[in-house]
Parts: structure tokens; C-alpha cells; sequence
């Protein structure tokens, strides 16, 4: 669920193009950012890859945008994701 919850933030509240694909090794030590998510640890920003150092905690990174829009959906902080929520009592 979180996955599908990030795809859709990114695209819809970041404007971001998403692909879903396999990729290489060589690939994750040349990106710029990554970050786990998952139900429990909801976004995770991932700082070193094989002593390569990415710039997911970057104060402008996608990443930390991301977790930022992701914690205020989950506070039912913004409206047009509220169908999402479900009061607990």
C-alpha cells in the first residue's frame, strides 16, 4: 500500500514522472537519491550505497518532499487525500 501511495503523491501532488522498472546495480551508484518505503517505516531516505553518498537528505531532494507530503496525507492534513483515511475511535 505504501508504494502505490508514493507513486501516486509523486505524481500528483509533486508532478513527477514515474516508471516502474527493474534495474541494474550500476545504476542505484549512479543515482542522486533513494529511499525505502514500507507500512512501518513509511519513507525512508537512504543517505550511502557502497560508500556512495546521495543526496536523499538534501534539503530540496525529492526524497524529503516525498516524506513531507506522505506525513501530512497521514495526519489528514491535506483534503484531497482524506478518502484515504479512516477515523479510529
Amino acid at each position: 500500500m505504501t508504494r502505490a501511495t508514493v507513486i501516486i503523491l509523486a505524481k500528483e501532488s509533486l508532478g513527477l514522472e514515474v516508471e516502474e522498472r527493474d534495474i541494474l546495480p550500476s545504476e542505484v551508484l549512479m543515482s542522486d537519491e533513494c529511499f525505502l518505503s514500507g507500512t512501518g517505516v513509511e519513507i525512508s531516505p537512504v543517505i550511502q550505497i557502497d560508500h556512495h553518498h546521495l543526496k536523499s537528505m538534501n534539503d530540496e531532494s525529492i526524497t524529503l518532499s516525498i516524506k513531507s507530503i506522505y506525513q501530512q496525507v497521514v495526519r489528514g492534513e491535506i483534503d484531497n487525500f482524506s478518502s484515504w483515511l479512516t477515523p479510529v475511535y
